[in-house]
């Protein structure tokens, strides 16, 4: 990790290799990077804390239905498939 991050201070973003100004605003860069990103995660987090989660109950008996109606869709789906391809089974022959 050590390394790749010198490689990338050594690396010139723009500007003549070597720059010295180059070199601290690839840094100057990394920095802001880093604390957006670590502004990001606490904000996820504080809204995390906000987010109404179910009990139990309720996940188990919305998970039943859900899955029911997948099976019921697949089914139904399933047998209007089955329906056509022997309708055009019929009509080819």
């Amino acid at each position: 990790m050590r390394q790749a991050f010198t490689d990338l201070l050594r690396r010139p973003a723009f500007g003549p290799a070597g720059d010295e100004a180059t070199r601290k605003g690839a840094v100057m860069q990394i920095k802001e990077r880093l604390g957006r990103t670590g502004k990001f995660l606490r904000e996820v987090r504080a809204e995390m804390r906000k987010v109404s989660w179910p009990d139990r109950k309720e996940l188990v008996s919305s998970t039943v239905v859900v899955v029911t109606v997948v099976v019921v869709a697949s089914a139904f789906i399933g047998l209007i498939d089955f329906v056509f391809s022997q309708g055009l089974k019929l009509f080819i022959r």
